[in-house]
């Protein structure tokens, strides 16, 4: 028997989805979680379609490429979270903490337990990471993962991206990468410095990565339940595909 910590969603139907749409299934977990419909610790494992996410306030005419994404047919949405903008593709694996609470908790400790779940994980991969500029963690002077996180009063959220080998180059042309990497000496460059676990050590590939995770889980499931998918439709056709949402990050009226 499993004495792994989290509840795990190996959230297979996600490569398939539209990438709005598992936007909307991570709002739609964390209300479920909220309201007790699932256990906490939840962990979702997924992995996006091509696509551009931007963070909460991020702006796509500041970090898109937007002629080349619209060339490309690149879809772009937005998160719930703070932090950046960022690509996603079947190369990088998506990891997703859900946590009931009982009240706010301060950004400080989400992103420190997200952060030390994502270090460990490299760390059992074999790797040695640190943390730089608050939210980036590096291995051997590269950006492998970014992560952001959101709280309500009942649950709170943290997602980090994993590179495993991710299309980099497709990545540099969708994105707007600053002429001063250091954004006038406030970030350490290595933010703007990507790369994939697996070109760090050849031996890692998606299946491993997948498995170093679920051994941390007590439970196993690989769907979604109806009723978080029917949620999730709902916060997709008012919120996740609407223009004021995506473009400008206007909040409607679900």
């Amino acid at each position: 028997m499993s004495t792994g910590e989290f509840y795990c969603i190996v959230d297979e139907g996600s490569i398939a989805r539209s990438p709005g749409l598992n936007l909307a299934l991570e709002e739609a977990l964390l209300e479920a979680v909220a309201r007790g419909e699932l256990p906490s610790p939840l962990l979702r494992l997924w992995v996006n379609p091509t696509s551009i996410v931007l963070g909460r306030f991020s702006s796509p005419s500041k970090d898109v490429n937007l002629g080349e994404a619209g060339r490309l047919g690149v879809p772009i949405v937005r998160r719930i979270s703070g932090g950046g903008t960022v690509f996603h593709d079947p190369g990088n694996l998506n990891i997703s903490l859900f946590h009931k609470s009982s009240g706010f908790i301060g950004v400080r400790e989400v992103m420190g337990k997200g952060l030390s779940l994502i270090t460990s994980i490299l760390v059992d991969l074999g790797f040695t990471p640190e943390v730089r500029n608050g939210n980036d963690i590096v291995v051997g002077g590269y950006k492998v993962s970014g992560t952001a996180s959101y709280a309500s009063r009942r649950s709170w959220l943290f997602h980090g991206t994993l590179l495993v080998n991710s299309n980099l180059a497709l990545m540099r042309r969708l994105l707007v990468f600053p002429d001063d990497p250091t954004l006038g000496g406030r970030v350490d460059p290595v933010k703007y410095n990507p790369g994939n676990l697996s070109s760090l050590n050849s031996t890692i590939n998606m299946e491993k990565v997948f498995a170093v995770v679920t051994d941390r889980c007590s439970t196993v499931t690989r769907h979604v339940s109806l009723s978080v998918k029917h949620i999730a439709n709902h916060l997709f056709e008012c919120k996740y595909s609407a223009p004021g949402w995506t473009i400008k990050g206007i909040l409607p009226k679900c």
